[in-house]
């Protein structure tokens, strides 16, 4: 990580700020400088733990810059376990049925990240993820009834096979449920 910057000045040892995604005050309790908007999940450990950095003064200028176009990282594995506590296939299914009230977007997003951090495996077991995205649009109700045998039997496996194998988790846009809606729609 030494090669990348710090947005924003870093907090010296015993000093406090305002982090500036969640507003919370953070205090450096450690021996070296830590920035304030670079943290990653350390899966080990099971908890956000800060990048030690060797900072540099940020001119006036670059702080302007980011408070007019902030820099927010937040790390997809912390999502899942920690925010929406998915730590696995088990998890997954049990998330989307305990929410399956909440907008079809809202799910969409949790899977997207769920599927990005997942990508590996599922271009292996591509018929776990027809059966979480299937279950998700019959119990939406997102296809018409009649024809849910044919769309859970030949339309979905064939779209996600298409999908897996052209999807590349570094794109910007990265959306199964509109990539399918588009795909139905033909």
């Amino acid at each position: 990580m030494s090669d990348k910057k710090c947005v924003g000045n870093c907090i010296g040892k015993n000093e406090k700020t305002i982090h500036p995604f969640n507003l919370r005050i953070i205090e450096n309790l450690k021996n070296n400088n830590i920035c304030p908007t670079k943290n990653y999940y350390d899966k080990k450990n099971k908890k956000s733990t800060d990048i030690t950095e060797k900072c540099n003064n940020i001119s006036h200028s670059d702080i302007i810059s980011f408070m007019d176009k902030p820099y927010v990282y937040v790390d997809n594995i912390f999502l899942l376990e920690d925010i929406f506590k998915i730590n696995d296939v088990d998890d997954i299914r049990t998330w989307v049925n305990n929410n399956i009230s909440k907008p079809t977007r809202y799910l969409g997003r949790v899977v997207n990240i769920w599927i990005k951090t997942n990508l590996k495996e599922l271009k292996k077991y591509q018929q776990l993820l027809t059966q979480i995205i299937g279950d998700i649009v019959i119990k939406k109700e997102l296809i018409e009834k009649k024809n849910y045998e044919k769309f859970i039997s030949k339309i979905l496996p064939k779209f996600i096979k298409t999908w897996i194998e052209k999807i590349n988790v570094d794109n910007f846009y990265f959306d199964i449920f509109h990539d399918l809606e588009k795909f139905i729609n033909k």
